[in-house]
Order: C-alpha cells, then structure tokens, then sequence
C-alpha cells in the first residue's frame, strides 16, 4: 500500500504544487531499503520464523504510518524521511512473503501463486492510491496514514491467528530434489557467523542462471517504468486536471496491470516464461514507438489540439501498463522457478537477490531520468527510452540455455 501511494499518486501533488520534476524523481530514492534487501535476507533465512518477521513488520509499519500522520506534508524532508521508513519495513516484510512463497508453491502453481503476489499489492496500491487522493483532498495528509495504520492493525490480528507453520509443511521444498542441501556437518559449526552469512550470500548469487538473471531483471523494466513514471507528469505540464490524471494512469491504469497480470498468469499454464517474452518485448516495443511518437505531437500542438492527443497518451500509457502486468508475471515466475532449483535453504536469499537486482535497475534509472527532461526536454528523453525498451527486447536471444527450459508447463 504504501508502495502504491509513493509510485503512483504523491508524484502527482507533489508536481502539482510545483515541485521540479528533478526533485519528484530523487523520491525514488526513498525506495533504496528494497535494494538492500538482499543484505538482510540472510537474516529473514536464517534468523526467527517468518511468521515472527510478518508481525514484527506489520507491528513496525502501523508505528511509521502513526508517526507519518503528525509531520507536516509541505515539509519535504520530514515527508522523506518518513516514507523511508516505511519502506525499510515493507522491504523486510516483502522477504518474509517471498520466502513463505518459493517453500510452499509447487512447480504448476508458481504461475498463479505469481498471480495472486502481484494482483495483491497492486490492488492494494489501487485502494490506498485512490484512498490518499479523496482524503487527503477533504481531510488532509495525517487522516490519510491514521487510516493505513488501522488497516496494518487489521493485517495484524490476521497474520496473528494465520497457521502459517502447517502450510509451510505441506510441500517440501522444489530445491532440495534437484541439489544437494549446504553442508550441515560438525565443520560447519566452526564457522563464524560472519562467514556464515558471506557464504549465504555467494552461493546465493552463483546458482546457474542467476548472475544472466540479475543483469535482465536489472534491466528489463527501466525506460518502461521511466515512461509510465513521466507520462502523467507532462500531463500535467499540458494543463490536463490532476484529477484526470490521477485517475486514468493511477486507478485505470493500475487495474491495467491487475488484468495485464491475470493474463500473464493464464500465458503461463501454456507456456514457458522465456517463450513469452519474446512475442511480449515486441509489442513492448511498438507500444513504446506510439508513445514517443505521440509525445512529440503533443508538444508541438496548439491547446485547441492538445485534449486529443492527451487522451490517446493516456490510452497508450494503460496499454503499456497492461504489458507491463504481464512482464512482471512472467520475470518473477522465471526468478521463482530459477530459485527452486536452489538448495533449499538459500532459497528465499537467492529469489531476493533476483527481486534486488530489478528494484536496482528501475530505482536507479527512475531516480534520475527528472533531470532528462529538465535539462534536454520530454522528446530526447523519451527516445532514450525507446532506446531502452528495445535493448531489452534484443537481450532475451542471449537467454542461456538452462533458463530457457525453466518452469516448462506440463500440457495435458
């Protein structure tokens, strides 16, 4: 939920107060704790059970969100600080999920169970985002996280009661078939901790496939993301409603994603993931040619012109939300089934480091990308993107071959 708040709806009245586009993409630096969270995955595995984790979170982010209601909204920086600490939580929270995820979903069901991760938090963002926008147009910023804080108090009561430790036993492990566990011997008692949680970390990173992986999840999304993230703001800059934009690219292209997922789940029962994504980068890129193309119509058009070119970006823009939903459906089964084949119990950090490494990619090239703009103009940016878009979609002829046959559905 907050990810929903911070990713889709605060660019849009932060811009609306005047905040510089440069300044509105340093925010996503605030997402930096999911980056690092592969440096405390280790910990999750090794460290408590998850349902302990889930309720430490849960506990620690109803606290942030309490604290978050008292500072002042105009106050950037104390804003910042805030939502920062939001996300150090929700990134602890999300290995929990993760880990619970890759021990308990067989092979045929790490599609739907993909499904049903994803369409989660992206309807969650959907109700929060459209929460945040109606509240804290009538009652203000601090009713908006005193809400969010009782819902985190209703997660609560329900992880409390949840028999989550009888789930985790009803499947074993997909990795512990497929490679031998980590030593567990009297030798590896002698271990320190230290080098215990370093090993973790390299056999983490090293199981076949994974170092591709990382360089592709890194990758795969950044001038998509960087356009969905921009669109909306030159909306603005246009002179189309905050409102309008607000609901067409955070509510309905939001439920884009949800229905973009929903099909990627059913591409998957038929499918492997690398065969999909080679039809899907293609219609990534055209949709990214339309959208370019049409940036440049609407910056050179008189303002009798521009609600007609405005609206069509909105259309292309939920379109490439829509492939965007079936993009995450499709790389994160591809991660989870490349993470089942790893011993099981450096499973969930090896899925964190995959999960890592594509918050990375699109963190750091969204960041950024305001000051493109800013400087060079909306038109140059957005042929970088393209340039992007289609560097990805060259990227997946170079699939290994072990990754290409991963997650192969069994058709009856």
């Amino acid at each position: 939920m907050p990810y929903g708040i911070q990713i889709k709806f605060l660019p849009i009245i932060l811009r609306k107060h005047g905040v510089s586009l440069s300044k509105i993409s340093l925010f996503k630096l605030l997402f930096l704790p999911w980056v690092f969270k592969l440096l405390w995955a280790p910990l999750v595995d090794k460290h408590g059970t998850k349902k302990q984790w889930l309720i430490g979170t849960t506990t620690l982010l109803a606290l942030t969100c309490l604290l978050t209601a008292s500072v002042n909204f105009y106050s950037l920086s104390s804003l910042a600080l805030m939502l920062f600490m939001q996300n150090i939580c929700v990134s602890v929270q999300d290995i929990s999920v993760d880990a619970l995820a890759v021990s308990i979903l067989s092979t045929e069901d790490v599609g739907l169970g993909n499904v049903a991760q994803v369409t989660g938090y992206k309807v969650g963002g959907v109700l929060a985002g459209v929460m945040y926008m109606m509240v804290h147009n009538s009652a203000g910023h601090g009713a908006t996280y005193i809400i969010l804080a009782l819902v985190y108090a209703v997660a609560l009561v329900l992880i409390h009661f949840a028999d989550i430790h009888s789930l985790q036993g009803t499947l074993t492990p997909n990795g512990s078939s497929k490679h031998k566990p980590l030593k567990s011997s009297s030798s590896q008692e002698k271990i320190t901790p230290k080098e215990k949680y370093f090993s973790t970390l390299f056999q983490a990173v090293t199981v076949e496939g994974s170092l591709w992986m990382i360089v592709y999840t890194c990758v795969y999304k950044c001038g998509e993301n960087a356009s969905i993230a921009l669109v909306p703001l030159l909306l603005l800059d246009k002179g189309v409603s905050d409102t309008k934009v607000a609901f067409c690219t955070g509510v309905v292209g939001s439920l884009a994603t949800i229905v973009g997922s929903l099909v990627g789940g059913v591409i998957l029962k038929r499918f492997s993931a690398h065969a999909s994504s080679y039809m899907l980068n293609i219609g990534r890129v055209f949709t990214m040619v339309c959208i370019t193309i049409l940036v440049g119509n609407l910056l050179s058009v008189t303002t009798t012109q521009d609600n007609n070119y405005a609206d069509i970006l909105i259309c292309l823009c939920c379109v490439q939300l829509f492939l965007s939903g079936i993009s995450s459906i499709l790389t994160f089964s591809w991660m989870m089934h490349l993470s089942q084949n790893a011993p099981a119990s450096i499973q969930s950090t090896n899925y964190t480091a995959l999960a890592t490494s594509e918050i990375l990619g699109k963190l750091m090239f969204s960041s950024f990308i305001g000051y493109l703009p800013e400087y060079a103009g909306y038109q140059p940016t957005f042929y970088a993107l393209l340039v992007s878009v289609m560097a990805v979609a060259l990227m997946t002829f170079s699939t290994p071959k072990y990754l290409r046959g991963l997650g192969c559905p069994k058709l009856t």
